[in-house]
């Protein structure tokens, strides 16, 4: 079996256990937090946006990259092991000193609400259990034990859900998100220790620190320049607007964070975990291009169908008094689809081939543009906000797949496929499905479930047509199975050769 096709079975394997649970466990944590939205308001969902991005800023550079460092780490693991594990336990303690010594000047200082204080420092711990069980789950990542990861990573989302629901239903209000966060950190942490096979040695060496740290410093610097991406929109609507705007905003980036915190980040830690094992660069280049084209084909029509039916969703799933995010939400969903075509792939084969400033650089670019904003001294609301960190991602995102053909030799078409190939059939079907919607005289729940009936169906026509040159025969397994065997081997055959083979195959059922 050659390396590449070695490769994508164990990516698929990976994706497939990791992705699925996650489904299924965000499922369940939809359904709580739908519950949730319509018992707390946008003030509850401000103080915790508040609390969680200060923590995750304080964090940012408390475990030094060692995670990735060990999944792409050769020799030596049980010593790379243990120093990685005291390291994140040292980082973590510290963390959690600071922010429990400076949770009154931030909550007081720079946001101006005194109830943060203790929010802050109970949220906090978060910090030390997700510390305790960072080396065994990336110990799973690099023996490639798909299935335990999964079942540690897909538990966490309900239970801290209908933990928040029942604290929620109780009064609880903010501390019910609180205590709900805190319960899935705990329990994940728990199984990582019963279903990992790896226990720490008293064991520490500074020469291995330094060999990890030399991969580990260009992860911490990927993950500021990402976190600036992914925070400083929340920051600033956080003291320049104020915990509503903030929980507005927040609302919005929760339904787009959905696909990619419980797909999107999974199949980037799969896909950097086989990457790193291959030898041949060519395998690697092939790989990467069949897997973003599978991972595009999932995705990105999903946030088209959020873009152009956002009012409808955000009405129906969350009630009309969160109708204000629906705007915010659109623009977010193009900034979206934008990550998931650099970061599941893209990203990891710079890394997998030693050239991790590739995946690095492009971040600057993107917040230099912020930057400017933020320094011209406009006043932006939250709609201006997206639109500006949207209008970032895509400078950053031009300029990491611009290193593919000038650095590796990709082909422009290669490159034309995984910016559009899903985006253009995605699109088609996500506004030919809101027409529909809107001249339906029905009530919005059943104009929403005729929208995603006329949009699942379109979206696989259309990219069938394009991609492939005949209509996708829906709705039976063998379509399926022959649509993953067309993945692989890069296309169909032309519909001329199919008709040959049976003149009956083509049509839509």
């Amino acid at each position: 079996m050659s390396e590449e096709k070695s490769g994508l079975q164990s990516f698929a394997r990976g994706v497939s256990w990791m992705s699925t649970t996650a489904v299924l466990s965000r499922l369940l944590a939809t359904i709580g937090g739908v519950l949730l939205l319509r018992i707390l308001n946008k003030g509850d969902y401000g103080l915790m946006q508040m609390a969680t991005i200060t923590i995750q800023t304080v964090g940012l550079v408390r475990d030094l990259g060692m995670g990735p460092a060990l999944v792409a780490m050769k020799k030596d693991i049980q010593k790379a092991a243990n120093t990685a594990f005291y390291t994140y336990l040292g980082t973590a303690l510290i963390t959690l000193v600071i922010l429990w010594t400076f949770a009154g000047p931030i909550s007081n200082g720079l946001f101006k609400e005194p109830q943060l204080v203790p929010i802050l420092q109970m949220a906090a711990l978060s910090v030390l259990f997700s510390s305790l069980a960072a080396v065994p789950l990336n110990l799973m990542l690099k023996s490639e034990r798909w299935r335990a990861y999964a079942i540690i990573d897909s538990l966490h989302a309900p239970v801290s859900s209908f933990t928040m629901v029942i604290l929620a239903y109780q009064g609880l209000g903010v501390w019910s998100i609180v205590y709900g966060n805190l319960a899935g950190v705990i329990l994940q942490c728990v199984l990582a220790w019963i279903l990992g096979r790896w226990r720490p040695q008293l064991q520490f060496d500074w020469g291995m620190l330094k060999n990890l740290f030399k991969f580990g410093k260009w992860v911490t610097v990927d993950r500021v320049c990402d976190y600036t991406f992914t925070s400083a929109d929340n920051y600033y609507l956080a003291i320049a607007r104020g915990k509503e705007s903030l929980g507005l905003y927040g609302v919005a980036y929760r339904w787009v964070e959905i696909p990619i915190q419980f797909i999107v980040m999974r199949a980037n830690r799969a896909m950097f975990s086989v990457l790193s094992a291959m030898e041949s660069e060519e395998a690697r280049k092939r790989l990467m291009l069949k897997s973003n084209k599978i991972m595009t084909f999932l995705l990105n029509p999903i946030y088209m169908f959020l873009m152009f039916n956002a009012a409808l969703f955000t009405e129906v799933v969350a009630g009309e008094k969160w109708l204000e995010s629906a705007p915010i939400l659109q623009w977010l969903c193009a900034l979206a689809i934008l990550r998931v075509t650099t970061a599941v792939t893209i990203g990891p084969y710079y890394w997998a081939n030693n050239s991790p400033q590739l995946a690095v650089y492009p971040q600057f670019a993107g917040l230099l543009l912020i930057g400017i904003a933020y320094a011209s001294g406009w006043q932006l609301t939250a709609l201006q906000v997206a639109q500006l960190f949207t209008m970032a991602y895509v400078v950053r995102s031009l300029v990491i797949v611009l290193w593919l053909p000038f650095k590796y030799g990709f082909k422009w078409s290669e490159v034309f496929g995984l910016l559009f190939s899903a985006a253009i059939p995605g699109a088609i079907a996500g506004w030919l499905s809101m027409l529909s919607a809107s001249a339906l005289p029905v009530a919005p729940a059943f104009k929403l479930l005729s929208a995603l009936f006329v949009w699942g169906n379109l979206y696989l026509i259309f990219y069938s047509l394009i991609q492939f040159r005949r209509p996708f025969t829906l709705h039976t397994p063998s379509a399926w199975k022959k649509m993953m065997r067309d993945f692989k081997s890069g296309g169909g055959k032309r519909k001329e050769e199919a008709a040959e083979e049976n003149p009956t195959e083509g049509g839509i059922v």
